[in-house]
């Protein structure tokens, strides 16, 4: 099966079995990821933050489509510096977003809508206990 579908296979999409299939996005259907591969895909903007008293310090804004506010923050490291106005695809860990890798067949990063339904799933995360 997996040869046949042209792109990794990251995850399991539960389709009620009463409910017909239909392309497209739906309420009804859970798209379920492990951790590692439970991510938001942001538009990255890095700015130097000079505060009184303290040395300069990168900040990493991250956006979500049609956002004039940054949804969240991480921290910039040397190695995030290339990456500012990218697409970038993070996870979230132990409070703080982890860089994974630019998005670079992406245009547009997600929607506020996407972002806060992944955000959910992963601080409220479906497992075996559920």
């Amino acid at each position: 099966f997996t040869k046949n579908v042209g792109h990794e296979i990251d995850g399991l999409i539960l389709q009620p079995v009463d409910v017909p299939y239909s392309p497209g996005r739906s309420d009804l259907v859970l798209k379920w990821k492990p951790p590692s591969h439970n991510s938001i895909d942001f538009r990255l903007q890095i700015r130097k933050v000079v505060k009184e008293g303290e040395l300069p310090q990168h900040i990493g804004y991250l956006y979500v489509q049609h956002a004039n506010e940054p949804m969240a923050t991480m921290k910039a490291t040397k190695k995030l510096l290339p990456y500012d106005n990218k697409i970038i695809e993070c996870t979230f860990d132990n409070g703080q977003w982890i860089f994974m890798r630019e998005r670079t067949d992406k245009s547009l990063p997600n929607s506020l809508k996407t972002a806060q339904s992944v955000y959910n799933s992963m601080i409220n995360p479906i497992d075996k206990n559920f």
